[in-house]
C-alpha cells in the first residue's frame, strides 16, 4: 500500500497529518525526525514520481524545522542532489556499506550520515572505511534489547 502524494492537493493533505505527529514528536523532547519510504515512487508503477516525492518531503521538512527539529532523509540516493530543495539536514543511509552507497550520501551530506548496517561483514567493513560516521548493527527486525535475537553495535 502506497500514500497517494501524486499532487500538490494531495501533498498538503498529507502533509498535514505527519506535521501533526512531527509536532508530537518536538512536545516529546525529539530532536529529529526520519520519514521513511520517501523512495515508494520507485514501487509505484509510475503512479507516483520522484518530484511527487521531493515536493511531499519539502513539506515534511517545513514542518519539523518550524519545530526547531532536524529533518533526515532516509535511504533513497537518486534524491541526494535534491537535498537543498527538499530542506533535509542529514540522511538516515540503510546498508549503505552493503550496496556501497555511503559515498553517494557524503556527495551532499558530508559527515551528517547515519548508517544502519544489518549484515556483521559490511558494518565492519563501513567502521574501517568510514571513522568518521555514525554506524549501528542491528537485526532486521529491530527487536528490543529483551527479546532473542537483539543485536546492537556501534563504532
Amino acid at each position: 500500500m502506497l500514500i497517494d502524494v501524486s499532487t500538490p492537493a494531495k501533498q498538503a493533505a498529507v502533509a498535514a497529518i505527519v506535521g501533526d505527529w512531527i509536532a508530537g514528536c518536538a512536545t516529546a523532547g525529539f530532536n529529529a525526525v526520519e520519514i521513511d519510504n520517501l523512495d515508494s515512487y520507485v514501487r509505484s508503477m509510475s503512479r507516483l514520481t520522484a518530484d511527487d516525492a521531493v515536493a511531499t518531503m519539502q513539506l515534511f521538512a517545513q514542518a519539523a524545522h518550524a519545530h526547531a527539529l532536524a529533518i533526515a532523509q532516509k535511504n533513497s540516493t537518486d534524491l541526494v542532489p535534491r537535498k537543498a530543495e527538499m530542506g533535509t539536514d542529514f540522511v538516515v543511509a540503510e546498508e549503505c556499506n552493503r550496496y556501497s552507497e555511503c559515498d553517494a550520501y557524503r556527495t551532499d551530506y558530508g559527515d551528517h550520515v547515519l548508517v544502519i548496517e544489518y549484515r556483521q561483514q559490511d558494518f565492519t567493513a563501513g567502521c574501517a572505511a568510514y571513522p568518521q560516521l555514525s554506524i549501528v548493527l542491528r537485526d532486521l527486525n529491530l527487536v528490543a534489547p529483551t527479546q532473542s535475537g537483539y543485536v546492537y553495535d556501534g563504532c
